[in-house]
């Protein structure tokens, strides 16, 4: 015979109970277990998502930095151009010619006047890329003029000079 007490059919609610309790609290930790690996293995991109983002801002201010500065490059080149216009220098105003003596001997004179032609004046400018100006023995100086008949001065003058083609005064 079977026979069921009172005491054994609370026992077996209880045991049955605190298995189910321990069953929902295992999942509940199976649960959290896979919550955590997939947080563990999400972090490394969230981490290079961050750093991507990171980089992106740095190279953003970068970039605004620079587009302040040729905004102000801009700004600064347009009021030269203004100020060019207004004083008539720009290019459309002036002529050139391209000038290449190498190794040219010439008498004092007229390196005194190929000088004076070449100076800088109200209508022209001499942009000198190379200047050489030399005598031609060991005797004789430069600065000072020989009282006999001098021997001939080496010259070597490369550059451009630029000369006004319009009307307008500087």
């Amino acid at each position: 015979m079977n026979a069921t007490t009172p005491q054994s059919k609370s026992g077996r609610a209880s045991s049955s109970g605190g298995l189910l309790l321990l069953g929902c609290a295992l999942a509940l930790l199976l649960a959290g277990v896979v919550g955590f690996e997939r947080a563990r293995s999400a972090l490394p991109r969230a981490e290079h998502a961050l750093a991507q983002a990171e980089a992106d801002l740095n190279d953003a201010r970068i970039r605004e930095n620079l587009a302040q500065k040729n905004r102000i490059l801009l700004i600064s080149a347009n009021e030269l151009q203004a100020r060019a216009q207004g004083l008539g220098v720009l290019p459309q105003n002036w002529g050139e010619r391209q000038i290449n003596l190498r190794q040219q001997h010439l008498k004092r004179e007229e390196i005194n006047q190929l000088l004076i032609t070449t100076a800088r004046g109200k209508g022209q400018l001499l942009q000198a890329e190379e200047f050489e100006l030399s005598v031609t023995k060991s005797d004789e100086g430069l600065f000072q003029a020989p009282e006999t008949p001098a021997y001939p001065v080496l010259l070597s003058l490369r550059g451009t000079v630029y000369f006004r083609i319009s009307e307008r005064p500087l």
